[in-house]
């Protein structure tokens, strides 16, 4: 609730995705501020978050119009399944990654979808541990 009050100012627009300047540079930002990373030529991009065999959504978060976050998930038959998800660092404080959960929640329950998967989770990274807050939750150990 805390987060969804934070953000109540928040847009969120969905459509499929795209590579465009905008996006890029929103992610190679949020590449180098989070993983130290040097970012993606724009075929790196369109091969990880656009080009995909299934049907696949863009969920874009603005705030004063201007592009803070995109998350990207797959709509399978029976669930929908969060792929990735990126923001503009100057936004860091406003919790998107779990903004971008909560509406994700809220889509497959808007659209009757029976399971929602958040993607891999690695226990003790402190970069996923939001995922365990949602609960109730399956985990299946990969040894």
């Amino acid at each position: 609730r805390r987060v969804v009050r934070k953000n109540s100012d928040v847009e969120v627009e969905i459509g499929y995705p795209r590579c465009d300047a905008e996006r890029m540079d929103i992610y190679n930002r949020y590449q180098q501020s989070q993983h130290e990373s040097d970012g993606a030529t724009e075929d790196e991009y369109s091969g990880f978050l656009v080009e995909s065999p299934i049907e696949t959504l863009e969920m874009r978060y603005r705030i004063g119009g201007k592009l803070a976050g995109i998350g990207v998930v797959d709509l399978c038959p029976d669930a929908l399944s969060s792929v990735y998800f990126y923001y503009d660092p100057v936004f860091a404080a406003r919790s998107l990654g779990v903004l971008s959960a909560i509406q994700e929640i809220e889509f497959c329950r808007k659209h009757k979808i029976r399971y929602w998967y958040p993607g891999f989770y690695v226990g003790g990274c402190r970069k996923m541990e939001y995922k365990a807050k949602f609960q109730p939750f399956e985990l299946i150990r990969l040894e």
